[in-house]
């Protein structure tokens, strides 16, 4: 789990990674430990996010205007 300010808009957004309750140690989703990078929406501007687990940032998907 992560929590980071949106870029575009300030807004704290938490992002889960890994095993919520069990579910990838028991086999159910396969390959769920390797994600890598998880896609979200920010729910106070609506844009599209990126949220990386290894730095654990959360990016918007397209450059931010200036």
């Amino acid at each position: 789990m992560t929590q980071a300010a949106c870029p575009n808009c300030g807004y704290l957004n938490t992002i889960f990674f890994g095993d919520l309750f069990s579910v990838a140690t028991d086999g159910l989703v396969p390959d769920a430990l390797t994600i890598d990078s998880v896609g979200c929406k920010c729910p106070n501007c609506k844009k599209e996010l990126v949220a990386d687990r290894e730095s654990m940032i959360i990016q918007t998907k397209e450059p931010v205007a200036s």
